[in-house]
């Protein structure tokens, strides 16, 4: 959302007033406002009242190409991704302890919760590992590398696959 500005009320008074008095509109009326004064070193203050709007925008085409081409700074690594993988598939299928000894099984958003990466995001991690598993992709050779990496591999693998 932009504000638009609809009008702007310059008010003013001096030391010796304690109201405000309305010069005009800006910019409309205010050209040739003109304070009378005792003197010339009398204190004279002037606030401004805008009045807007909320707009809603919708961002450039431009701006919105630019704000795809720029990559996620804090993306996983695929070491980091297995792990969380490993440790939510457990809790969905083993369960968790609770307080008073008892394996309760979690629920994939429980797990998820638990792992802290959305469930949504858990999932297609899963299903891009597996397709990345099918091309066999060296996981051990890439384990330090952002999962991003799996991402273009797999895009490469199905195209070659397309063909």
């Amino acid at each position: 959302y932009k504000r638009q500005i609809n009008d702007c009320q310059i008010l003013y008074k001096t030391a010796k007033e304690s109201l405000y008095t309305l010069a005009g509109v800006f910019p409309h009326q205010i050209m040739n406002q003109f304070v009378s004064l005792e003197s010339p070193d009398e204190v004279v203050y002037v606030k401004c009242r805008i009045s807007c709007t909320a707009v809603p925008t919708m961002p450039e085409k431009d701006e919105r190409e630019e704000k795809l081409k720029i990559r996620r700074g804090n993306e996983r690594r695929i070491c980091d991704v297995l792990d969380a993988l490993v440790t939510w598939k457990r809790l969905v299928t083993l369960g968790k302890v609770n307080s008073k000894g008892v394996r309760v099984k979690c629920t994939k958003r429980e797990a998820a919760e638990l792992v802290e990466i959305p469930k949504k995001t858990l999932a297609d991690y899963s299903a891009q590992i597996k397709i990345a598993s099918a091309f066999n992709f060296d996981f051990q050779m890439h384990n330090k590398e952002k999962f991003g990496v799996v991402r273009e591999f797999n895009r490469r693998m199905s195209s070659r696959c397309n063909k």
